[in-house]
């Protein structure tokens, strides 16, 4: 049987979403800010077996309270096996600089139900499921200019929305996208997976079928990779942050999903910003630069940050204000002159 070294209980989880987290208590407390929270969007299922199972999406958003200081909007992607809690931490200082955000967990992550947890089941459907949740947005998001922010695996669901919609993807959604921030995307792993094509058929029948099968593995590879200068920062008790090991269809997807970026490159013409580690252990930094060399985007930036680990916003405090610094930046000449 696959082993659950690491998966939190149902009972943790369930605890978990019903109590609101420090970090969300202190942040609907600022005087500058205003909090809505709450699963409030339920969303279909697809296909078939482990797709099947509808989902409550958790959906969370902060704005600013002073509604002339609210220049822009922020939609952010989380990476894999996290959730937007991860990243309470930045807000104040986006709402500072008068940024609305917006975000959800993913199904079958953190306060959202649906599948199996941690499962990365398609790049497709989490990215269908972003467009329901700027649908719902919508309302909120329209008056302002919004972008979107891709992490880690993140990056991918943005691709899929930037490459999926037609020939202007960002304009086709509910909310029409400015521009697209991509932070440290995973599309190649940094070692090496060489799968024969004649295995790929196979092992992806086998993945559907069986999705709770595990890729063996010695070590916790969240624990065990140098995926941050700053390793004390990462919090591993946290029970909506799923840590036991991957299963063969998520690394299947994710392997096959960046391949099929890459290929699909020409077909990319959104506005996008590649921010890349130097010192990526995770994901493969020549990936990255391939994908903005590849893109037809007229509007393209990519900027590698040196000495910097995978994990940006959890790098030192130096580190993490230049990235902010730049992506903010990016977007406010973007926002034209109301922004």
């Amino acid at each position: 049987a696959p082993s659950r070294r690491g998966a939190k209980s149902f009972e943790a989880v369930a605890q978990a979403i019903a109590e609101p987290t420090a970090g969300h208590r202190e942040l609907a407390a600022l005087s500058y800010c205003t909090a809505t929270a709450g699963p409030a969007l339920r969303v279909r299922g697809f296909g078939s077996g482990c797709f099947a199972e509808p989902a409550h999406l958790y959906l969370e958003s902060f704005v600013p309270s002073d509604a002339s200081k609210w220049r822009l909007n922020l939609f952010i992607l989380h990476g894999q096996s996290g959730y937007v809690g991860r990243y309470y931490r930045h807000f104040p200082r986006l709402l500072e600089q008068g940024v609305g955000i917006f975000a959800f967990d993913y199904r079958g992550h953190g306060r959202s139900s649906g599948g199996q947890r941690g499962l990365l089941p398609s790049v497709a459907l989490l990215a269908e499921d972003a467009s329901h949740v700027l649908a719902a947005f919508a309302p909120r998001l329209r008056d302002r200019p919004t972008f979107v922010i891709g992490v880690s695996n993140g990056a991918m669901v943005a691709l899929q929305l930037m490459i999926d919609k037609g020939e202007e993807p960002w304009a086709d959604l509910a909310v029409p996208i400015k521009g697209f921030l991509l932070l440290a995307p995973f599309l190649q792993p940094y070692q090496a997976v060489t799968t024969p094509k004649a295995l790929w058929r196979p092992l992806w029948a086998v993945a559907r079928c069986f999705p709770k099968l595990t890729v063996p593995a010695k070590d916790d590879h969240l624990k065990t990779l140098p995926l941050s200068r700053c390793p004390e920062n990462f919090i591993f008790d946290d029970p909506l942050v799923y840590t036991g090991p991957m299963s063969l269809l998520t690394g299947l997807t994710s392997l096959y999903f960046g391949q099929e970026a890459i290929r699909r490159a020409h077909e990319i013409t959104a506005p996008f910003f590649i921010l890349c580690a130097e010192v990526d252990y995770l994901a493969k930094l020549e990936a990255n630069v391939e994908l903005h060399e590849r893109a037809a985007s007229a509007d393209k930036t990519i900027k590698v940050y040196e000495g910097a680990y995978h994990a940006l916003l959890i790098e030192p405090e130096e580190c993490v204000d230049e990235v902010w610094a730049d992506a903010l930046a990016w977007m406010g000449e973007r926002c034209g002159p109301a922004g």
